[in-house]
């Protein structure tokens, strides 16, 4: 250990080899903790080791990893994380822009939005991660949107031809999609007549 100048510090020196030191530095109010200044080692690290076990580590390309010694990421924890208070997540850092991706990169394994309802936690909402089916007010969701309870469209809704059909049409089952159609064109609805007379069957089904 030696004291540096003329910028008030500490230097570790690595006692096999003079070439790798780290500075401990105070300078304009500030405390800046610098690994590996000379860049002789390409792999240097910083790391915190508590009860002489690695707790905490920040890599030479920046990445902080927590409970890993060999963080992938900017932040990487191994482990169950609590955030407490407001996230707010971006795309791209320059401009606020771009996707946003959540991901859990273990296989079948489900995502689940959970909130504290009363002091119960409670899962309104989840995505099925073997079926990628997701569920909103169940946890076992049967079809790519299942939900349990009921819901409220105040757009339009749109068939498996992707329109929105026309007002006075009904929405018709294809067995394998919708279809919006004419109730002349449903199977059993048929006929003429005359507007303002009550309709008289002709057949069965007519």
């Amino acid at each position: 250990i030696e004291l540096t100048s003329p910028t008030p510090g500490i230097k570790l020196i690595d006692s096999n080899l003079t070439t790798r030191y780290a500075e401990i530095k105070a300078e304009n109010g500030n405390v800046n903790i610098d690994i590996d200044p000379g860049q002789a080692e390409g792999t240097s690290y910083f790391s915190v080791d508590i009860d002489n076990s690695e707790k905490f580590r920040i890599t030479k390309d920046g990445n902080v990893g927590i409970g890993t010694t060999n963080p992938s990421y900017k932040i990487d924890v191994a482990g169950t994380s609590r955030i407490q208070g407001t996230i707010h997540m971006y795309g791209a850092v320059s401009n606020y822009s771009g996707d946003f991706s959540l991901k859990n990169i273990h296989q079948d394994s489900d995502i689940l939005f959970q909130v504290n309802d009363g002091g119960t936690i409670t899962t309104p909402m989840m995505i099925d991660g073997a079926t990628s089916n997701v569920g909103i007010g169940t946890t076992s969701p049967s079809q790519k949107l299942h939900v349990d309870g009921n819901v409220r469209v105040t757009g339009a809704y749109y068939d498996s031809n992707n329109s929105a059909g026309t007002s006075g049409q009904v929405l018709s089952s294809t067995a394998t999609g919708t279809d919006w159609v004419s109730l002349s064109e449903i199977s059993g609805v048929d006929g003429t007549g005359t507007a303002n007379y009550v309709a008289k069957w002709s057949d069965t089904d007519s």
